[in-house]
């Protein structure tokens, strides 16, 4: 099973938005969704600050 996100993180390195891309079917959805909700990510700096960064998940569930 495979999903594919498009995932905004905010400065403090939480997972704000998660659109799906594609997906295999509606459990890799929901699968993929739970797991990159629950990670934590390191944000980027910008003009010295943490900043709010966009990026794509790719997910395979076997």
């Amino acid at each position: 099973m495979i999903s594919k996100f498009h995932v905004t993180v905010n400065g403090q390195g939480d997972v704000v938005d998660t659109e799906v891309l594609e997906s295999t079917c509606r459990e890799a959805t929901e699968m993929g969704i739970e797991a990159v909700k629950a990670l934590k990510f390191v944000p980027t700096v910008c003009g010295g600050k943490r900043c709010r960064m966009e990026f794509p998940v790719y997910l395979v569930f076997r």
